[in-house]
């Protein structure tokens, strides 16, 4: 009776110490500190993890900044594709990659803890969690602030919070700089912007609204009802008539000619006096920027802002 008594004490401090405060301490065996995951799961940890596997492009470029390279075991594949990833140099330090769907390859990493993005749904990080591995996935981010988040949710999952709050707020002085610079020098005209992507305009759903604002320079479709990725139609072009058009310098499917859909935009008879065409302001964008969800958001924040208003 007395063994059956001091068995269900230590059960009880253990459920007592994986719900409550994060323990600093981190001896042999002992919760170091915990996190709870964008489902809602709690995941302790006794030591700060050494064979991280990435899941997502973005997690990616947030851990070859975070932690050191001898850390990560595994990078998404798109992390070496230059025309999506922000950190091809960097991630050349790692040897090994993984694709999503290749449990086994996964496995074999023998990885002590896997980051994944929310958008890959409970049940696939369930069906990693069946196959003996930690798993944190980390809410994906829609807006600036959002981002930041994500960030310092990688950070607290690897055992680096205080790393993950600077680089949170070395990347909100960063913007507001460049958002002060573009302010000075739009001279009282705020441009208005349209973004066009292979798959559909930009609307006021996700991060462009925030990279705008923090570039300086406004959505055309801020305002609109417009889903995502809706088909830009030749009356809502002309409707909007925006001083600035970002054409795409990438397509996801790999099968469309970018340089061709914009020729067909700019050529248009109907748009000749449409601003930006008008004055010729249409520009690439580096889409590995403009839809990272890591600290390189700023990199499309800079690049509109130059873009835009001449800004170095």
């Amino acid at each position: 009776m007395k063994r059956l008594f001091l068995l269900l004490l230590c059960l009880a401090c253990l459920l007592l110490t994986g719900c409550g405060a994060i323990t600093t301490k981190g001896e042999q065996g002992k919760p170091l500190y915990s996190v709870v995951d964008s489902f809602g799961n709690r995941v302790i940890f006794t030591a700060k993890p050494r064979r991280i596997v990435s899941l997502n492009t973005s997690i990616d470029e947030i851990l070859l900044d975070l932690v050191p390279a001898e850390r990560i075991q595994g990078l998404t594949y798109l992390v070496d594709d230059p025309s999506i990833s922000c950190a091809v140099e960097k991630a050349k330090q790692i040897k090994s990659r993984v694709y999503g769907g290749n449990f086994e390859a996964i496995v074999a990493l023998n990885p002590d803890l896997v980051l994944a993005a929310s958008f890959m749904g409970p049940g696939y990080c369930d069906a990693l969690k069946a196959a003996g591995l930690k798993v944190v996935t980390c809410t994906s981010a829609n807006t600036v602030q959002e981002i930041m988040a994500f960030i310092n949710q990688v950070a607290d999952a690897v055992g680096e919070k205080e790393r993950g709050r600077e680089m949170t707020a070395k990347l909100q002085r960063d913007l507001e700089a460049v958002r002060d610079k573009a302010l000075a020098k739009h001279q009282g005209k705020m441009l208005r912007v349209l973004a066009l992507s292979t798959m559909g305009i930009m609307g006021p759903e996700g991060p462009f609204n925030d990279l705008c604002h923090y570039a300086g320079i406004r959505n055309a479709l801020a305002e609109k009802n417009v889903p995502a990725q809706a088909v830009l139609s030749e009356e809502l072009l002309l409707e909007l008539n925006p001083d600035v058009l970002f054409m795409p310098s990438w397509d996801y499917t790999k099968k469309k000619d970018v340089d061709g859909f914009a020729k067909k935009i700019l050529e248009n008879p109907l748009y000749k006096d449409v601003e930006a065409v008008k004055h010729k302001r249409f520009y690439k964008l580096h889409d590995q920027y403009l839809y990272s969800t890591s600290q390189y958001t700023l990199k499309a924040v800079e690049e509109m802002a130059k873009l835009c208003y001449n800004i170095e």
